[in-house]
């Protein structure tokens, strides 16, 4: 006899049974992961966004810091042109004159390019060392210190070396192991002084960086052209000055040599 399935359980178990339908269910699961695997994509995508977003802040920042600095290479006359047009205009004018002693010669690079001589007297006249200087050098001297010290100024013309547009490439520890090495194998001598970047804040609340530089030092009895073709293939090397010291006859050559960007 054909009955009900459920007619067949005890009335006493107080169960009943119903037709099972597992459509509804499977809608509702299928609903649920879906919403799930939206969740977590659009939550791994502003995940990614906010990450490159920041990277992107970043890299603004850093690019704002380099925009802002100065790079001090730039237009800088090229070290060789420099020191032989100083040796040249120092040879001319730092001579000896009657009664007066040689006390100042220096070529400097920096703002206004200019040799600058300047003699002391000691038993002399104004007369005697205004017509040396133009005698000699053509030139007019200018009298300080109530006639006591007298001054010339020539100023030079220089040009932007060759490698203005490239920056400096070794970092602080390798350029100082390349001089060194360059000067020590020829048996001269050469101070490094390191100076590391700085930041600083601009009056309009930007962020600049100073550059890390070497400051080089020579001195040499004979020409400073040697030394000055040794520094002539590093980028981002900036002559600064070169003096004449008549005491002991030697030359003495100061230029910087700027370092890539690293702040400390």
């Amino acid at each position: 006899e054909e009955i009900p399935f459920g007619e067949t359980i005890s009335v006493q178990t107080g169960v009943t049974l119903r037709a099972v339908r597992f459509w509804p269910k499977l809608v509702l699961a299928t609903l649920v992961g879906t919403l799930a695997v939206i969740g977590l994509y659009v939550g791994w995508s502003s995940v990614a966004d906010y990450r490159e977003r920041l990277a992107l802040v970043q890299r603004q920042k850093q690019q704002d810091i380099v925009a802002v600095a100065r790079a001090p290479w730039e237009n800088a006359p090229d070290i060789v042109d420099f020191t032989r047009q100083c040796e040249r205009t120092l040879n001319r004018l730092a001579f000896s004159v009657a009664g007066w002693r040689l006390q100042f010669a220096e070529c400097r690079a920096s703002n206004i390019a200019a040799v600058t001589v300047r003699w002391q007297r000691q038993q002399g006249t104004a007369s005697w060392i205004k017509a040396a200087v133009e005698d000699l050098a053509g030139k007019q001297v200018s009298l300080f210190s109530t006639g006591q010290v007298a001054e010339v100024t020539v100023p030079l013309s220089l040009s932007p070396s060759a490698n203005t547009s490239t920056g400096p490439q070794n970092p602080p520890p390798i350029f100082d192991s390349i001089l060194r090495d360059r000067f020590l194998t020829l048996g001269l001598e050469v101070k490094l002084v390191t100076q590391h970047g700085q930041t600083r804040s601009s009056t309009n609340g930007r962020t600049i960086v100073d550059f890390g530089y070497h400051t080089i030092t020579t001195a040499t009895s004979g020409s400073p052209l040697d030394h000055a073709r040794l520094l002539s293939d590093i980028s981002g090397v900036v002559p600064e000055s070169l003096v004449y010291q008549a005491s002991s006859a030697n030359w003495v050559m100061t230029a910087r040599a700027y370092h890539p960007i690293s702040v400390h």
